[in-house]
């Protein structure tokens, strides 16, 4: 994962919390998996969601990804 510690928490602690909070984010039942179809688009909030590419489209063809970030 790429979260390395809690601030203001003992390593214990934070690592305790970091596992928690992991195997909730992880559970079967919180997953969306998509079927691209040609012109889908696809959106979602990184704030609040945990995601990676499943792999499962051919590696010859183009990936194109634009991020937008919105303020406020």
């Amino acid at each position: 994962g790429k979260i390395l510690r809690i601030e203001g928490l003992d390593t214990a602690q934070s690592e305790d919390l970091i596992d928690e909070l992991t195997e909730l984010m992880i559970q079967p039942g919180a997953e969306y998996r998509h079927r691209w179809r040609v012109g889908d688009v696809v959106i979602w909030d990184n704030r609040c969601s945990y995601h990676r590419a499943a792999g499962d489209y051919p590696p010859e063809q183009d990936r194109i990804h634009w991020r937008v970030s919105i303020k406020g």
